[in-house]
């Protein structure tokens, strides 16, 4: 691939926004897992939280999720070491 067709490809960020999941109640389907009651993840700012939230949580962690609460926080937000901080994939799009 010659560096003209490479640079057809652009990394496009979505606007992303940290938030704070905490009191989260997990659907553990009677298994004994150890899962966070607090994590901290960075998702697409124009996400509704309070009805993709916990699809969010479930795709992370492959678990259900019966119920949370959350906060919007400032992005060098740090709780502890329990806190589980991870980063949405990037989406590529075909520049024309």
């Amino acid at each position: 691939m010659s560096n003209n067709e490479s640079k057809k490809f652009e990394e496009v960020k979505s606007p992303t926004v940290r938030v704070r999941f905490y009191d989260i109640k997990w659907d553990k389907d009677k298994h004994r897992v150890d899962l966070p009651k607090v994590v901290v993840m960075d998702v697409d700012s124009d996400l509704d939280l309070e009805t993709e939230g916990a699809d969010e949580l479930s795709d992370e962690h492959g678990y259900c999720v019966f119920g949370f609460n959350y906060e919007i926080v400032e992005s060098d937000y740090v709780e502890s070491e329990k806190v589980i901080k991870s980063k949405k994939k990037k989406v590529v799009r075909n520049k024309k």
